[in-house]
């Protein structure tokens, strides 16, 4: 498929040559079925999406499911058209299972919550987040 996204260099970026071995033995695959070994870095990945801005404000969680053909371009008709799959449907069901999950974990532990927020206070820092927009920024209207 022109433009399919290789996992052993985006793997290889991420966990450098581990990374790319791993990545290898999935690119031959159509539908991925690992986890990724978990990871935690302070180096933000490359991306965007509106939920930037929202996670500076309030904590956020985030996950990753197969839910297309592996190697699929993003933002293209091949993308679009395996949205209601079944493989789509119970990609979506299982992130929502892990999402739930953690969300689990923090209601049991509140030492867990305590971290977390001490995290998110170290992250944003004394001032918390400043938006790039002035306050009085009005959106510009073609009259």
């Amino acid at each position: 498929m022109p433009g399919r996204q290789k996992l052993a260099d985006r793997f290889e970026r991420i966990m450098g040559e581990k990374g790319r071995v791993l990545g290898e033995q999935y690119d031959k695959k159509s539908i991925y079925s690992f986890i990724l070994p978990y990871r935690p870095s302070e180096k933000p990945l490359s991306g965007s999406s509106d939920v930037g801005d929202v996670s500076w404000v309030c904590p956020t969680s985030q996950i990753v499911a197969a839910t297309c053909a592996g190697g699929t371009p993003e933002h293209t008709w091949q993308m679009v058209s395996q949205g209601k799959s079944s493989i789509a449907h119970k990609g979506l069901l299982y992130a929502g299972k892990v999402l739930a999950a953690a969300a689990i974990d923090l209601l049991d532990d509140p030492e867990l919550v305590k971290k977390a927020a001490e995290e998110f206070k170290r992250k944003t820092g004394p001032d918390g987040y400043q938006p790039l927009l002035p306050k009085d920024a009005k959106p510009w209207m073609k009259k």
